[in-house]
C-alpha cells in the first residue's frame, strides 16, 4: 500500500488528467494539457483508445457540429427556394395585371380615335345640311 503522500499525489495527477478530458458517449476524448510523462503508465493506455488523441473515430461533439451545420444549410437553402418560388409567383401575377392594364389602355386609345373620326363625320354631315 502506498503512503498517504503518494496517494494524494496520485489523486492530484488523476484529477488533473480528468480535468483535461471530456466525456463523450461512453468513451474518453482527450484534450491533454499536461505532458504524458506526468501520468502513470496506466493513464497512457487511454491515449490509444478509439476516440482518444491517437484514435481514428470522430468525437461526439464533432458529429453534433456537423449535423447542426448540415441542418442549418438545408434549412437555409430550402427557405431561400420557397421564398424564391413565392416571389416568382407574385411577379407572374403582377405581370398578368400589367398586361390587362396595357390592353385596356390600347382599347381606350382606339376608342378615342374612333370618337375623333365620328366627331369629324358629324361635323361634315352638319356642314352638308347647312
Amino acid at each position: 500500500m502506498k503512503s498517504r503522500k503518494e496517494a494524494v499525489s496520485l489523486l492530484e495527477k488523476r484529477l488533473l488528467f480528468l480535468d483535461s478530458c471530456s466525456l463523450g458517449t461512453g468513451e474518453v476524448n482527450l484534450h491533454i494539457r499536461m505532458p504524458l510523462h506526468m501520468m502513470e503508465s496506466t493513464d497512457r493506455s487511454v491515449k490509444s483508445q478509439p476516440g482518444g488523441v491517437g484514435g481514428h473515430r470522430l468525437s461526439t461533439e464533432l458529429w453534433v457540429a456537423m449535423l447542426a451545420l448540415t441542418g442549418t444549410l438545408i434549412g437555409s437553402f430550402s427557405g431561400i427556394l420557397v421564398s424564391n418560388k413565392l416571389v416568382n409567383f407574385r411577379l407572374e401575377q403582377l405581370e398578368k395585371k400589367v398586361e390587362k392594364h396595357n390592353s385596356i389602355i390600347e382599347r381606350i386609345a382606339m376608342a378615342e380615335n374612333d370618337i375623333k373620326v365620328i366627331t369629324h363625320r358629324i361635323e361634315d354631315v352638319e356642314k352638308a345640311l347647312e
